[in-house]
């Protein structure tokens, strides 16, 4: 194990299943062997992280969307606009679009059932989510209010927390939206990806546009300066 002495924050994992590790302004993102699913909503850091495994992967990525409560299915048009956007700039079409209606009182820890199944199935291997850290709480108050804290228990950025648990990776959860702003910028896809993500929960919002008022959107704004 050698190799992983210079990745001390990637010890627990296992030489054999690690393709590569990439390391873009300074955040270690590994890339595993084998299919690999991924939640995926359209949003700014699940698109960049099915991006980044397109081009990286040769193995099968399953992206998988939960459209919650919502008979328009905006968020489900959304997603599949970004995902498009991926394939067309990766090239890479060796992906499975999957995609659950659930209810509006669906609890959250049902969310991980696909990914459980994928990995009973022996269809992946690892599982990413593109959790991120909240903004700094003078800056996160500010967005509608502290009773719009967007899940601050886990999103506390205050708290360093483990980016990897078993068979899951969380490699952006230390790091927040400008953090995240700045590996576009380095990638070079602000342009060509950034324009087909969307991060708008209001349900008047349009197809792929932001309604500029809800926490979401806040938070875009903070950490790219547009929306």
């Amino acid at each position: 194990m050698e190799y992983f002495k210079k990745y001390e924050f990637f010890e627990e994992l296992i030489e054999k299943d690690l393709l590569k590790i990439l390391n873009i302004s300074n955040i270690k993102i590994p890339i595993m062997k084998g299919g690999l699913s991924l939640s995926f909503s359209g949003g700014i850091e699940s698109t960049l992280l099915l991006y980044l495994l397109l081009q990286n992967s040769n193995d099968k990525i399953y992206a998988c969307t939960i459209v919650k409560g919502r008979n328009n299915n905006i968020d489900e048009k959304r997603s599949i606009n970004a995902l498009e956007a991926c394939v067309s700039l990766t090239k890479n079409k060796n992906v499975e679009h999957i995609v659950e209606h659930v209810g509006l009182n669906t609890k959250k820890n049902s969310y991980v059932q696909k990914p459980i199944e994928l990995k009973q199935k022996k269809y992946t291997t690892y599982h990413y989510t593109g959790i991120t850290a909240n903004p700094p709480k003078n800056i996160a108050n500010s967005f509608l209010g502290a009773e719009h804290n967007q899940d601050h228990h886990i999103r506390d950025p205050l708290i360093n927390r483990k980016v990897i648990d078993n068979d899951w990776i969380t490699p952006f959860w230390n790091i927040d939206k400008l953090k995240i702003a700045s590996i576009y910028e380095e990638l070079d896809i602000m342009n060509s990806l950034f324009p087909f993500t969307n991060s708008c929960e209001s349900d008047n919002a349009k197809l792929l546009n932001h309604c500029g008022k809800c926490w979401q959107c806040k938070e875009r704004q903070w950490g790219f300066n547009i929306l």
